[in-house]
């Protein structure tokens, strides 16, 4: 008879899974299980950490995304050390991308304002020196 109530406390832990309005909640939630039951029962709490890591294993577009990664990597950590390095991994690899644009748009920027500075002293001097060569012509003329 105990495995009907374990399936019915599940089935409740999926209803209010289902409830949460963000996957931030779920993350926080299937956390929240895993640690309460890792002592007693180390698979179920296992369980509930690979429910957590499918929900952050997408690309994150937001800062939110990256630290729910985190967060299943650190409450992994005292489970399985090996999942929780996987739990980082894409989202390390993702940063790397981050920083690589990040250093793109950079360099873009800095020459732009080099070249803003530059086609802005030519307009300036341009001024001047065609003043210069139209006084000169009238000089000349003299």
């Amino acid at each position: 008879m105990p495995r009907s109530t374990d399936a019915e406390k599940l089935a409740e832990i999926r209803q209010k899974l289902a409830a949460l309005p963000s996957d931030s909640d779920r993350v926080r939630f299937l956390i929240e299980l895993s640690l309460t039951t890792q002592k007693d029962n180390p698979k179920l709490a296992l369980r509930f950490m690979d429910d957590a890591r499918t929900l952050v294993s997408r690309k994150a577009t937001s800062y939110t995304d990256f630290e729910n990664q985190i967060k299943v990597a650190d409450a992994y950590a005292a489970l399985d050390a090996k999942k929780s390095f996987e739990v980082l991994e894409p989202g390390i690899a993702q940063l790397n991308e981050l920083l690589a644009a990040a250093e793109v748009l950079n360099d873009l920027k800095s020459k732009f304002s080099r070249w803003r500075i530059v086609f802005a002293r030519r307009q300036r001097f341009g001024r001047h020196d065609r003043a210069l060569r139209a006084g000169v012509g009238v000089a000349g003329q003299a």
